[in-house]
């Protein structure tokens, strides 16, 4: 009965995060996803806190619903309050299961983004580096996915994907921050031969040209006519 309760909730908590919402209310799905997240972190505390016939299955499901509550708090613009469920799901995702993969990576890539936004370029680049190295990790030499499961109704292939593309994308500018050109340069042309042709949503054609653009100017610049 936990099980699909889980299943169900964190389906509906990925519908939730898709819906289009007034202009003058941009984040009220996000609101109610929220509720959801905070009603099941109850629960699972609870479970987790005596000895339980799921509290095996609470337990596994603990860091995700934590990792979702932080991502939640970062993009309905309180990133004061994710920090905090973020360290804690990093905490309890475990990097020997799969079910933890995609959730470890994105909680790496949020971790990187608030360390960006508060100054500290090396400790962004090392969470980020971590999420690189996951993702290095659990992709073949072909490429290709390993099974994987998120415990809602996303494709697991396409959310790793978009999530790796997510962090190269972020240590583009963690490490142009950080005043390492050329690794900002190079993070910056995987991440855009990686939109191409991409079901990214926040993919945009304009923007991407115009980044072309600019990555096209350095390399040139540096004289690295062949990648230009």
């Amino acid at each position: 009965a936990l099980q699909e309760q889980l299943i169900r909730d964190l389906s509906e908590c990925a519908r939730l995060r898709v819906a289009t919402n007034d202009e003058d209310k941009p984040f009220d799905t996000r609101y109610s996803e929220r509720t959801i997240l905070r009603h099941l972190a109850r629960v699972i505390s609870a479970l987790t806190a005596e000895e339980h016939d799921a509290s095996a299955l609470a337990g596994r499901y603990d860091g995700i619903v934590q990792a979702l509550l932080g991502a939640n708090f970062l993009e309905t613009e309180e990133s004061g309050s994710s920090r905090g469920p973020l360290e804690a799901a990093l905490g309890k995702l475990s990097a020997e299961d799969p079910l933890h993969t995609i959730p470890r990576i994105g909680v790496l890539n949020h971790l990187g983004m608030l360390s960006s936004e508060a100054g500290n370029y090396s400790e962004s680049v090392n969470h980020l580096e971590q999420a690189k190295a996951i993702y290095t990790k659990v992709v073949g030499p072909d490429g290709s996915a390993p099974e994987l499961t998120l415990g809602d109704t996303a494709d697991p292939a396409e959310s790793l994907d978009r999530a790796h593309t997510h962090t190269l994308f972020y240590l583009a500018q963690a490490y142009g921050h950080a005043g390492n050109a050329e690794q900002s340069a190079a993070h910056c042309h995987l991440t855009l031969c990686r939109q191409v042709g991409s079901n990214d949503p926040e993919y945009e054609p304009y923007e991407w040209c115009r980044n072309a653009m600019q990555l096209s100017t350095y390399y040139i610049n540096a004289a690295k006519f062949d990648v230009a």
